[in-house]
């Protein structure tokens, strides 16, 4: 494209064109990132705030966070790579939707700090509240590690959990945690039973866990 007139005028033309440029990549990467974060079903407000696109930006080692926008906008970045970054920054997707339900209603995670014994302890800690992570699901014996959440508390992940690495990518909110089960520790475990179909298999297997005073949360 070429202007007429003076050098100043055509370098303060440029520079309007740049700006609109920029600003319709910076809305487009907006638009782009709360379509994906739609996706994942998670809470748009809640999950693009300023600290945490902020936070990301940093991470990915732009200037700002309309820097970031633009980046997306321009496609120098993918959307769905900032809400990934978004959700490891709390402890993945599972622990996001946790967290971002928590933060909506604050009272919630006072319930939820005085209801039961997860059997883990922070290190050389006794009243910092933890929670086992669903996206794993550890049990005594796992090998563990803790993820200081934004809410306040400790997540503990198995260290071979999925989001393990993501989690490891913020050594900054990593504590030492261990087992520390008593009687009145409750875990969620997956089992899998084998056995030839006969009448009544469900029945009896459904018994047998009763029994054990074993509470059945799902099946398939």
């Amino acid at each position: 494209m070429q202007f007429a007139g003076s050098p100043k005028a055509r370098a303060k033309i440029r520079q309007w064109f740049a700006k609109e440029r920029r600003d319709e990549a910076v809305e487009a990467g907006k638009e782009a990132i709360t379509k994906e974060v739609r996706k994942v079903g998670l809470p748009i407000q809640r999950l693009v705030s300023a600290d945490s696109m902020g936070a990301v930006a940093k991470e990915l080692r732009y200037s700002d966070i309309s820097a970031l926008y633009a980046a997306v906008g321009e496609k120098r970045t993918s959307a769905q790579h900032v809400v990934q970054r978004l959700m490891a920054l709390i402890g993945g997707v599972e622990e996001a939707e946790e967290e971002l339900a928590e933060r909506a209603t604050p009272s919630t995670v006072t319930r939820r700090r005085g209801s039961g014994d997860v059997g883990v302890i922070v290190k050389d800690q006794t009243d910092i509240w933890t929670k086992l992570a669903r996206c794993c699901t550890p049990v005594p014996g796992d090998e563990i590690l803790g993820f200081v959440t934004r809410g306040g508390g400790v997540s503990v992940h198995r260290t071979d959990c999925t989001n393990a690495d993501d989690l490891r990518a913020q050594p900054e909110r990593l504590v030492d945690v261990e087992w520390a089960p008593s009687e009145s520790s409750v875990f969620l475990v997956a089992i899998q039973v084998e056995a030839l179909d006969r009448h009544r298999l469900l029945s009896d297997v459904t018994k047998v866990l009763a029994d054990e005073k074993v509470n059945i949360l799902s099946r398939r």
